[in-house]
C-alpha cells in the first residue's frame, strides 16, 4: 500500500477572517462573564460535563467598614478582595425555619469535612423571629454560639414571619411601622450575637413566592435584613430572587438544572425541592468562597441552565 498523502492547508482569507470573530467572541464572552454571566460547569444526569450559562453571583450587600472577626482562623476575611485562600478548618452554622431545613439539606450535600468545613445545622419547623414565645431564635442562637463557637453563621429564616409581633404589652399589625421597628431590633440582636461569638453572619433572602400576596410580604422581610446589613459590619446579605426567578423576573416552579427539567419548588410554593435544595446551596457555598475570599467549591454543583 502507498503511504496516505500529506494533507496541506492552504491559508484562506475567509478562514483567517473567522479565526478573527472567534477571537472577538472569546473576548465578549470573557467581559460578560466579569459582569452579568458566569459560565458554570455542571453534570448532567449522565455524568458528563455541560457547559452552561447561568445569572451571575448577586453582589453581598454589606457594611462599607471592614470587619476582621478576631480569632477567626479558618481563612475567612472580609477585608480588600485578593486572591482566593484555603479556608481551613471552619466551623458554619446554619440556622432558620422549614426553608432553613431545606437549605440546610443542601448544603449538607454540597459542603463536606475535605472541604475543610465542620457543619452544624440547626433549622427548626414554625419558628421565626416574630413568635418568641414559641421558639426564641435570638436565645438559641447564643447557645449554639457558645456551643459551637462557629467562624460564620447561615441564617435562612423568615417565611413564618408574616403576622403580628408583640410590642410590649400589645401587638403590631404585620407590615406597620411599629412591627418593621420591632422586626429591625431582632435581626440588629441576632446580628450583635454573632459578633460577640466573634464570627461572621451571612444572611440569605427569602426565595420569590408564588402567591402575591405572601410574596409581597417576604420582599418586606428581605429589605428589613438587607437595611441591617448595609449598617452591620461583620454581616453580609445575599438575594436568592435571581436564582429562583425567570429572567423576566417571574416565579418559576421548573427549570432546567445541569441540562436536566427539574422542579425546583414545593406544591405550596414557598419551600423547595430536592432539587432547589441544591442549587440554593451551590450559589451560597459560591457566594461564601466570594464574599471571605477562600477557596471553598460545592462538591456536585447543581445550576439552572435555562427557564
Amino acid at each position: 500500500m502507498e503511504p496516505t498523502p500529506k494533507i496541506r492547508l492552504k491559508p484562506r482569507p475567509v478562514l483567517a477572517l473567522a479565526l478573527v470573530l472567534v477571537a472577538v467572541l472569546g473576548l465578549i464572552t470573557r467581559g460578560t462573564q466579569s459582569s452579568n454571566l458566569a459560565i458554570v460547569p455542571a453534570t448532567s444526569a449522565g455524568g458528563h460535563p455541560v457547559t452552561t450559562t447561568t445569572v451571575g453571583l448577586s453582589p453581598a450587600v454589606q457594611d462599607a467598614s471592614i470587619y476582621r472577626a478576631p480569632g477567626g482562623g479558618c481563612g475567612l476575611n472580609e477585608g480588600p478582595v485578593k486572591p482566593a485562600g484555603p479556608i481551613g478548618r471552619c466551623r458554619v452554622l446554619e440556622f432558620g425555619d422549614s426553608i432553613g431545613i431545606d437549605l440546610g439539606e443542601g448544603l449538607s450535600r454540597e459542603v463536606t469535612l475535605r472541604n475543610g468545613v465542620n457543619l452544624s445545622i440547626h433549622s427548626k419547623v414554625s419558628t421565626g423571629l416574630v413568635n418568641t414565645s414559641y421558639f426564641n431564635w435570638p436565645a438559641r442562637l447564643r447557645y449554639l454560639i457558645g456551643k459551637f463557637r462557629p467562624q460564620l453563621v447561615v441564617a435562612f429564616v423568615g417565611a413564618n414571619d408574616q403576622h403580628s409581633i408583640r410590642v410590649g404589652d400589645s401587638s403590631a399589625r404585620f407590615g406597620s411601622s411599629r412591627w418593621q421597628s420591632a422586626y429591625l431590633t431582632r435581626i440588629r440582636e441576632i446580628a450583635a450575637d454573632v459578633r460577640a461569638g466573634r464570627g461572621y453572619l451571612l444572611w440569605v433572602g427569602l426565595p420569590p413566592m408564588q402567591d402575591w400576596r405572601y410574596e409581597r410580604g417576604a420582599k418586606l422581610i428581605n429589605s428589613l435584613i438587607e437595611r441591617v446589613a448595609r449598617t452591620t459590619a461583620g454581616m453580609a446579605y445575599i438575594s436568592t430572587v435571581k436564582v429562583f426567578s425567570t429572567p423576566a423576573g417571574r416565579y418559576e416552579q421548573w427549570a432546567q438544572v445541569n441540562g436536566v427539567p427539574s422542579e425546583l419548588r414545593a406544591a405550596d410554593g414557598i419551600h423547595l425541592r430536592r432539587v432547589g435544595d441544591d442549587v440554593l446551596a451551590t450559589y451560597v457555598v459560591r457566594q461564601i468562597a466570594r464574599i471571605y475570599h477562600v477557596a471553598l467549591f460545592p462538591r456536585l454543583p447543581r445550576v439552572v441552565t435555562a427557564w
